[in-house]
């Protein structure tokens, strides 16, 4: 601060006498509080008096005698009045001050040493203030005892009057509803007795500086019992009267009731606990990052993951536990992340780097949070190396025992048809039977290989697609025609009763493959005699094809599990269906790598609709209730 800053500071205090000397006591400030206070002006206090011409000489002797009597030592002159603010860093206590036309006056002053950056002592700053106006104030609170007993019976919060020995003289009703107690109950006690133990000291040691005019009140958070020995949490304000000759007669204390509040910061403090104890024990690493990707917080599992210690990780670019092949990829996926707050969480795969510089396959799953308007992200990272080389091993084991398993069926089924159509003779009619189940097996095995395969392909990406631009219509009269002599095994009869016809990007064989799976299903578990509906209608920029049946329906339990793997329901139909219990999942991916969307609609014993939207382009085209269907060899 500038030194004509500072004195227009010091100046600005005229209620306060504000005097600072050197460690020898000589004045250097003396601002116009204190020329107000003792008639002295600056020029006549600064360097070349001492604090000693304003104080009364045997006011001064009297506190030598007992600070010598105290520490065993001579105590005199300027030292009287540093040496107790030297030992404690501070006194506060009453003097009587002589102004220079003779008046006295009593002062409260605070004392306290000056040090600079390196510690050495460069002088004392001695703070006083002239009481006879709270002396005044103080008869006034007298004068005015009946309006204030009104005040305090009428005041929402707690009051109460409190003796010097400590105990109750009085109490208005919010305090004995605090406590729990009737007035004439409260006023046998002492405060003592209802306060915690763990916070009586520290009420008392301030009950002592009051009295001694030490302090001239005080606040502190304390615990009480309640009359049903429960914990009462208040915020105690505490102040002293004084009769005019400043002797002590009691305490105003102030109580507001804080339990409710305290309660719930103490069950937030729990759960914040539980919390920790939870990420604690969390294997995943948690990490939050600031806009920077920066690391700010992160649990154990993190330190785990990454081998390294808390010193390793904290303040450092999470960029620096990510490889260089995919540092700019996993930065500007955080980055753009960070920029769209409104966005759901998302997931990641990178390879990350230990501390030993060994590399591993690392998955993140970020999302944003908001603290004090800043962006932050959560990272919940897992080391993945494990299942990834799962995932390769049961991926190359599937694949390689579908191929082995593929050439000799081809060969079994083949000779099984060769010899169903006579190429060794003509069967009897015992054997023929056995023919037919041998080939339906080689059929079903053939198509459950078809699947594995698809479904790894689909797992590792390498399943490519034939995107064409072509109209819908064509598709769905094939779907129809290839399934109809499924179906007629069933007797189930597969009807178009709507066709809209558009274009759509697909790969025509896959979508043939959804629909077949569709058509196939809904056979199954249709009534005998029954049909199938087949609906292709618009709905906003999307063509839905439906398959609808008349079966059973399907459970709401098992709605969840329809498009996941190996999974089939069960008909309440007496012709059991087989499958795989892969083809509804391979329609899910397949449909999703077509940027579609399968789903089902289902109520028990109401059939079933399942169906696929596609994006399309109008072709302006509307089929309705079409009989001839063309072949399809």
């Amino acid at each position: 601060m500038k030194p004509d800053l500072v004195n227009a500071v010091l100046n600005s205090s005229t209620e306060l006498a504000i005097i600072a000397t050197c460690p020898d006591g000589i004045v250097q400030v003396f601002n116009r509080g204190a020329e107000l206070m003792l008639g002295y002006s600056a020029d006549e206090m600064v360097s070349k008096n001492t604090p000693a011409i304003f104080h009364d000489v045997k006011e001064v002797e009297a506190y030598s005698s007992v600070l010598s009597a105290k520490y065993q030592q001579e105590i005199n002159g300027f030292n009287v009045f540093v040496f107790e603010p030297t030992r404690q860093g501070h006194e506060c206590r009453m003097w009587t001050y002589l102004r220079k036309d003779g008046t006295r006056l009593t002062v409260n002053l605070t004392i306290t040493p000056m040090k600079n950056e390196s510690g050495e002592l460069i002088g004392y700053m001695g703070i006083a203030q002239d009481i006879t106006k709270i002396r005044s104030l103080e008869s006034e609170l007298l004068i005015s005892d009946q309006r204030f007993s009104d005040a305090f019976h009428s005041a929402t919060h707690g009051m109460g009057l409190v003796s010097i020995e400590g105990r109750w003289l009085d109490a208005n009703a919010a305090l004995c509803k605090i406590f729990g107690y009737e007035k004439n109950q409260l006023l046998l006690l002492d405060f003592q007795r209802i306060t915690h133990p763990d916070d009586l000291e520290q009420d008392l040691e301030q009950v002592k500086q009051l009295v001694a005019g030490e302090i001239l009140s005080y606040q502190m958070e304390k615990r009480y019992y309640h009359s049903n020995g429960s914990l009462v949490y208040a915020l105690l304000s505490v102040s002293l009267v004084r009769d005019l000759q400043g002797v002590p007669l009691y305490f105003v204390s102030q109580i507001q009731d804080l339990t409710t509040k305290k309660e719930v910061e103490l069950q937030s403090e729990a759960r914040q606990r539980y919390l920790q104890l939870v990420l604690d024990a969390v294997a995943d690493g948690i990490i939050t990052l600031d806009k920077n990707l920066v690391i700010e917080k992160f649990n154990p599992g993190a330190v785990k993951i990454f081998h390294s210690f808390d010193d390793d990780i904290s303040n450092v670019s999470i960029l620096n536990f990510i490889s260089e092949n995919d540092k700019q990829r996993f930065s500007s996926f955080c980055v753009d992340f960070l920029l769209d707050m409104k966005r759901n969480a998302s997931r990641v795969e990178v390879e990350g780097i230990r501390k030993d510089l060994s590399t591993f396959e690392l998955e993140c799953q970020i999302s944003n949070l908001v603290i004090d308007e800043e962006p932050k992200a959560v990272l919940v990272i897992r080391d993945i190396t494990q299942r990834k080389r799962t995932d390769k091993m049961k991926s190359e084991f599937v694949s390689t025992v579908s191929h082995e398993l593929r050439t000799p069926l081809t060969a079994i089924k083949g000779s099984l048809e060769l010899i169903s159509l006579g190429a060794v003779g003509d069967l009897n009619q015992e054997i023929t039977p056995i023919m037919d189940v041998a080939i339906r097996n080689t059929l079903r095995l053939s198509c459950l290989i078809n699947d594995l395969l698809d479904i790894d392909k689909l797992a590792s990406g390498k399943l490519e697609l034939n995107l064409k631009e072509q109209r819908i219509m064509p598709i769905i009269d094939d779907a129809i025609a290839l399934n109809s002599r499924f179906a007629e095994e069933y007797k189930v009869h597969l009807e178009l009763v709507e066709g809209y016809d558009c274009w759509v990007n697909v790969d025509s064989q896959r979508l043939q493959q959804i629909l077949a799976n569709f058509l196939s299903n809904a056979a199954k578990f249709s009534p005998l005699n029954s049909k199938v509906d087949i609906t292709v209608s618009a709905i906003g920029e999307m063509v839905r094809v439906s398959v609808k049946d008349n079966g059973p329906g399907i459970s709401d339990d098992f709605k969840s599990k329809l498009f996941t793997r190996f999974s089939q329901g069960d008909g309440s139909d007496s012709r059991k269906s087989s499958g795989t219990g892969l083809g509804l999942a391979i329609s899910k991916e397949l449909a999703t790598a077509m940027s579609a969307k399968v789903g089902c609609i289902s109520k028990i014993k109401h059939g079933s609709t399942f169906y696929i939207d596609l994006p399309c382009k109008s072709a302006g085209l509307v089929r309705s209730n079409i009989s001839p269907l063309r072949e399809v060899s």
